[in-house]
């Protein structure tokens, strides 16, 4: 999960980019992964009628009515404590890049999610054109403290790279790029990938 060694705030905020997928779904039980201050899940709840729950390496939760369990997703110990078959939908923005096994990432969510349970992705886009600057006209990889050449990732995604690593256990209902320099327009082209800052995904569980 993320090292949270810096300010809070990098950690924190409503996810309105990542939310924007979810249109006028409507879901019961939600689980977010690495969620910080769990904002982005308090705010699909203002009712507070809904069935929280929560995983974070640090309890920094701004409203206990969350399900929390303290722990990376990763560990046998927190994998057991989340009940399967259960959740209408998962969110883990900024998490898949912070993890060792791609590919368990997807099974857990899949073993946690119901039948046709939606899974709302966001990772950091190194098709950036950023990419390009540093690697061929500075001819190094920077490691930043923050953003896309955070210190703490261990993998880079590319759009297909998602699509291709999530395939075995869900379909793509929706994927765009999104960022400050990227238009309603452009977000579904690949033009949009050398100027986003995140990749966004809506996925489903294939049917058992």
């Amino acid at each position: 999960m993320q090292s949270k060694n810096l300010n809070s705030s990098y950690y924190s905020g409503i996810r309105y980019d990542s939310l924007s997928l979810l249109d006028h779904a409507h879901y019961e039980k939600i689980l977010e992964i690495g969620g910080g201050t769990f904002e982005t899940l308090l705010f699909l709840d203002p009712r507070r009628q809904l069935d929280l729950w929560g995983v974070d390496i640090i309890d920094e939760r701004s409203d206990h009515r969350i399900n929390f369990i303290q722990g990376s997703i990763e560990k046998a110990e927190v994998y057991s404590l989340i009940p399967d078959n259960y959740f209408d939908l998962i969110i883990a923005n900024d998490v898949l890049e912070h993890l060792a096994d791609t590919e368990n990432f997807f099974r857990v969510c899949a073993d946690k999610l119901k039948k046709n349970g939606n899974l709302l992705l966001s990772v950091p886009n190194i098709r950036n054109i950023k990419t390009f600057y540093y690697v061929f006209f500075k001819g190094s990889f920077p490691r930043f403290e923050q953003g896309l050449f955070d210190t703490t990732h261990l993998r880079w995604f590319t759009k297909k790279d998602l699509l291709a690593h999530s395939s075995k256990r869900f379909v793509c209902l929706d994927i765009r790029s999104k960022g400050k320099y990227v238009s309603k327009i452009l977000e579904k082209t690949f033009l949009a990938e050398f100027v986003a800052g995140h990749t966004i995904a809506l996925l489903q569980k294939y049917p058992s």
